[in-house]
């Protein structure tokens, strides 16, 4: 199937696809303390599906993978363009008084804002590793920090994320 023939999956196809993605959405969100809305951009998560289609299409057409790819590697697809795109957004509750004063607790609010997408992805491989092992994710707190900061702060590529995410799909298996 030559790549210049792509067709965009169905309405039907991203239909399930953006269900699947609002349910996991809505567990996060529902997870986080200070969020009083959080958003979906239609247009950007239409966008974000499509490029994860067209890279399952690359890797049948060039690495002949028909079984399509492995989880991690889809999910890595996926934040990725989450980060590219950045369809999702929240808004948060108003500061409560007593963290105002709070620096930790201040720090916690502030950091629900600046690394909301970045906390998302984390929060998928968590739900990924669960379904594949049956057992919560574990990354030390500062390798958790330090990729969160390479997800917001640089430009990290496709093939590094599925790295980096493989490898810790394999250290929650070994």
């Amino acid at each position: 199937m030559p790549v210049a023939n792509y067709k965009e999956p169905s309405v039907k196809m991203l239909t399930n696809q953006y269900r699947s993605f609002h349910i996991l959405f809505a567990k996060y969100c529902n997870s986080l303390k200070y969020i009083d809305n959080a958003t979906i951009d239609h247009k950007s998560m239409r966008s974000t599906l499509i490029r994860m289609d067209q890279r399952e299409l690359y890797f049948k057409v060039f690495h002949e993978m028909d079984e399509g790819l492995m989880e991690h590697k889809q999910l890595a697809n996926l934040c990725y363009w989450l980060i590219k795109y950045r369809p999702i957004g929240c808004i948060l509750k108003e500061l409560p008084a007593e963290a105002k004063n709070n620096p930790q607790l201040k720090s916690i609010y502030d950091d629900t804002r600046e690394y909301f997408i970045e906390r998302f992805c984390l929060f998928l491989l968590d739900a990924l590793c669960y379904k594949l092992f049956k057992k919560e994710l574990v990354i030390a707190k500062r390798n958790r920090e330090e990729l969160e900061y390479s997800l917001k702060h640089t430009d990290i590529s496709k093939e590094a994320l599925t790295v980096i995410f493989g490898l810790i799909i394999d250290k929650q298996n070994g």
